[in-house]
């Protein structure tokens, strides 16, 4: 079976994060480190990727990248193979190094990219292995705030592009000192894409053009099947503009309400909401979700009426997707 393919295009940014199996160590010694950053290096000239930034924590590592060829993939597969031989072989070790794949998260190059660089060179700090990011020698952040250190393969001018050295130290300590409490969707984003909703959107539209081109199923495509899923409130809004629904009607618990069958429809079918979720925003057991689902498709098939409402939501929402 192929392996789901990746958001992939030209001129992407990600934040890559992968661990150990089983959340075991990667990282041994300072040795294994300075091997992962040889293959790093490799990797960044041998696909002519742009790395921003990076941080190597013992059982996994942090990547802030770009790939001008849209070649995540390969790139990805060529490092993790070649660290994880090496590793295997000094060790002795059979079997996978790495816990599963690899999170790729889509990035939009503005704003946010600034915040990810902060993100990822404070995971020694947040960790209590130092007390400031600039005692941690396994990070990019030296590259950032030194005019001494400089690596070829490491690019710091587009996150630098408003910052000189001090002020960047500056913006990492007190953007730390404010986020005690990571928000995980500030740094993840959502369904593995971190960005504005224009961007989130214009992510979407290259999704169901990969999906048309290369003639595949959603599920085929490792993020796209939650990307794309319409949510609660999508298929409300829809029902309401689209199809002349009072939102009261959608809701209204009454014997025969065809109205709400068609809401419960279309949360079962075009979004990523589970039974349980579906039947807590009806105060109906999950069990009966699916009774009632399949009791309007019967309907449907005899009644012009429900027929009619259910075709209009099809075609509303197949065409969405």
């Amino acid at each position: 079976m192929a392996r789901p393919l990746r958001i992939e295009y030209e001129g992407a940014f990600y934040h890559i994060i992968d661990r150990g199996q089983r959340k075991d160590k990667i990282f041994y010694n300072d040795s294994d480190k300075n091997i992962f950053l040889k293959k790093l290096e490799e990797t960044i000239t041998k696909y002519s990727l742009n790395l921003y930034c990076y941080c190597l924590m013992d059982n996994h590592y942090h990547l802030l990248l770009e790939t001008p060829y849209a070649n995540l993939s390969k790139a990805m597969h060529y490092l993790n193979t070649s660290y994880s031989n090496y590793f295997k072989a000094k060790y002795s070790l059979v079997g996978s190094i790495f816990q599963g794949r690899y999170k790729s998260i889509v990035v939009n190059n503005d704003a946010y990219l600034l915040v990810l660089s902060a993100y990822i060179h404070l995971n020694p700090v947040r960790a209590a292995i130092v007390k400031s990011p600039e005692e941690y020698h396994w990070s990019s952040y030296s590259n950032y705030i030194s005019r001494d250190v400089h690596v070829s393969w490491l690019r710091t001018d587009i996150i630098l592009e408003n910052y000189d050295i001090n002020e960047y130290h500056a913006y990492v300590i007190n953007w730390h000192n404010r986020h005690k409490s990571i928000n995980t969707e500030e740094i993840y984003g959502k369904n593995g894409v971190l960005g504005s909703d224009e961007f989130i959107e214009d992510i979407k539209d290259r999704v169901r053009t990969m999906i048309k081109y290369n003639n595949k199923s959603t599920d085929e495509y490792y993020e796209a099947k939650h990307l794309l899923n319409l949510s609660k409130d999508d298929i409300e809004k829809i029902l309401i503009e689209k199809l002349n629904i009072l939102k009261e009607q959608l809701y209204l618990k009454k014997r025969g309400n065809i109205l709400r069958l068609l809401f419960i429809y279309g949360l079962k079918q075009y979004t990523g909401m589970t039974l349980r979720e579906i039947g807590s925003v009806f105060d109906i057991k999950y069990t009966t979700v699916s009774s009632l689902v399949n009791m309007f498709i019967l309907k449907s098939e005899n009644n012009v009426k429900i027929k009619q409402y259910k075709e209009k939501l099809d075609n509303i929402l197949d065409n969405s997707n």
